[in-house]
């Protein structure tokens, strides 16, 4: 077959949560059907980046087509004024739908594959005769939602504005496409579309531990979160443990490090580095080196799609405490391989608990990483990924609603 996918970002490195989802898409079918990727990029992408790129996947080609950000920006705030979401604003480039209608015209492809909602609203502009497929991976009308529950005055009501406008474009994709994917059980109950497939993340590391947490035996004097740490809800989770969990974690626990891991540490993260005991690692090469022998906290107040950390986390060999939004998502109860905590109170026990029964750490560890390991292989995932691009719709109903595993 011949693809043609589409994203809002160069899927590499795959670095962060969109990109680990463009590039499992184009590995799925890279090697396997002859794809083109035609890709927004913000700044100049290295010769090199590309090669890489091919290389890994087995994708054919890819056009890159470069964007301002000032200009981004200023179609972002016109938006605004013309009844349409800041969304569709700045993902708009006449260039980008120039560069779309060329391959369409040029090459004769069989499925056309969006990979977020912001681009396959070209779709709904260029019409491409050929199949059509939209990853909305998390429902983005979901997640502004959620910020205009968070924040009050003129700040919600403008994230409250912007759900609703993309709750509008999302319907005219389901409407539009011939199928439709999210990354999780929990993005597919916030739309109204019965046949939507759910398709999670594929697990990034597969690290054969003989001594996860030294079998129980070895004491544990770290906790970690792993996160882009200039995304609000990364932000917001971690500045809320620090403040509300860590000073009683702190006073009880001699010894006991918090260590923040992830680039782009805003302003308000880098001021945790002043709170005794908290370290603000920020950028590192193997976030997996991190994740070793430690308790991986994911405190996440405003929780949307299928989090990569948990997957991370317990691919590693972490003991994982996170809040009930992060577990949801993965199909995850409490005392099932993590433990869920919302409240201060109860992340306090929670932590505790680990820090205090290292064997019941060890075994929590164990299970996680059996279930996660299970559930979000490879295999799986890649399958999924295949039957739906070339059409093979799932003949059991259960596959519909159920969580890849």
């Amino acid at each position: 077959m011949r693809i043609l996918v589409v994203t809002h970002r160069f899927p590499y490195p795959a670095d962060k949560g969109d990109r680990i989802r463009s590039f499992t898409w184009l590995e799925a079918l890279g090697g396997r059907h002859s794809v083109d990727l035609l890709t927004f990029a913000e700044e100049d992408i290295c010769g090199s980046d590309v090669e890489e790129l091919i290389s890994r996947t087995g994708i054919s080609r890819v056009f890159p087509v470069r964007v301002n950000k000032i200009a981004r920006a200023f179609y972002g705030l016109s938006s605004v004024i013309s009844f349409k979401s800041v969304t569709e604003g700045y993902f708009y480039s006449s260039r980008f739908r120039q560069r779309l209608e060329e391959l369409l015209r040029l090459n004769v492809y069989d499925v056309c594959l969006a990979i977020c909602s912001s681009v396959g609203s070209y779709f709904l502009k260029v019409n491409p005769t050929c199949r059509t497929v939209v990853d909305f991976v998390d429902v983005d009308s979901y997640k502004w939602r959620l910020y205009g529950e968070y924040f009050s005055g003129l700040r919600g009501v403008f994230y409250r504005r912007e759900a609703e406008r993309l709750s509008e474009l999302e319907q005219m994709l389901i409407g539009y496409s011939d199928d439709i994917v999210v990354i999780s059980p929990t993005e597919a109950s916030k739309i109204e579309y019965a046949d939507v497939h759910i398709i999670g993340n594929p697990v990034r590391y597969d690290i054969e531990r003989n001594s996860w947490l030294g079998n129980g035996n070895k004491k544990i004097n770290r906790i970690v979160f792993v996160g882009q740490m200039d995304y609000f809800p990364n932000v917001d989770g971690v500045c809320w443990f620090a403040e509300e969990v860590w000073p009683k974690l702190k006073e009880r626990y001699r010894g006991l490090r918090f260590e923040i891991v992830g680039r782009a540490p805003s302003r308000r993260v880098r001021k945790l580095k002043s709170v005794e005991g908290i370290d603000v690692v920020g950028n590192v090469d193997r976030v997996e080196d991190y994740l070793r022998d430690c308790i991986s906290v994911i405190p996440l107040r405003i929780a949307c799609g299928l989090q990569n950390k948990l997957l991370e986390s317990l691919s590693c060999g972490s003991a994982v405490v996170c809040s009930s939004g992060v577990a949801q998502a993965a199909g995850f109860e409490s005392g099932e391989g993590v433990l869920v905590a919302d409240s201060a109170r109860e992340w306090i026990d929670s932590v505790s608990m680990l820090l205090e029964e290292p064997r019941f750490a060890f075994r929590l560890a164990r299970e996680g990483r059996e279930i996660v390991m299970r559930r979000f292989s490879r295999r799986e995932i890649y399958s999924k990924m295949l039957q739906v691009v070339q059409g093979n719709v799932y003949e059991d109903e259960s596959c519909k609603v159920a969580l890849v595993c």
